[in-house]
């Protein structure tokens, strides 16, 4: 639906109240709609899956609209790396699970997601320009207790921060040979205090070993 560019949301009652036309939204999945802006303001959801349609995301939040939901789940994929999809992105704060997936140009998170403080589980998949995670993830996600990367070549190390990740209980690193054998070895006391951290090439899988 590449030409598809306007979803009006709202509508307006006798008392010239906005109500929402699709309340209590559970799922929000939009995907190959580059132009689609959802007016005012785009429904609330439980989960919103991004494809290639970065318009969605609110571009000045929900604005008046009242609803009992709140979105606490966000897959972002086949997206240009770009300020103003973080910027959007901020609107949807109260998520729980972030997933990234074939995001161009991605080098580093952007400090933008750092509103995102009630985050637990993180998935980073194909990002295949990914060179580093920033430090500020041990500050800013201290509710963590699932990180996946998967296909993210380019990553050769895990901040330094991740020791502060108390609560982070499982790790998983899929097709990422020099994180993963970085993590076995010099920096193996980085992830010492995670209990199920999983090392996945091909076929074969790999567990940690306690020292």
């Amino acid at each position: 639906m590449d030409n598809l560019e306007e979803w009006w949301t709202t509508r307006s009652s006798k008392q010239d109240n906005e109500l929402l036309l699709i309340p209590d939204l559970q799922m929000l999945w939009a995907s190959d709609c580059p132009k689609l802006k959802f007016l005012p303001y785009p429904p609330r959801s439980l989960t919103w899956f991004i494809e290639n349609s970065n318009h969605v995301l609110p571009e000045h939040g929900f604005g008046n609209l009242t609803s009992a939901t709140y979105p606490l789940h966000l897959s972002i994929e086949r997206a240009p790396n770009s300020p103003e999809m973080w910027r959007r992105a901020q609107h949807l704060s109260s998520i729980e699970s972030l997933t990234l997936m074939s995001i161009a140009g991605l080098r580093a998170l952007p400090e933008a997601i750092q509103c995102f403080t009630s985050l637990w589980r993180l998935s980073i998949l194909g990002c295949g320009e990914l060179e580093t995670l920033p430090e500020w993830l041990g500050d800013y996600f201290t509710c963590l207790e699932e990180i996946s990367i998967d296909t993210c070549p380019m990553l050769s190390s895990l901040p330094e921060s991740i020791q502060r990740l108390t609560k982070l209980k499982k790790l998983v690193i899929t097709n990422c040979p020099v994180l993963s054998e970085k993590c076995q070895g010099e920096d193996r006391h980085k992830i010492a205090h995670i209990l199920e951290p999983i090392f996945l090439l091909a076929d074969t899988v790999s567990r940690a070993i306690g020292p």
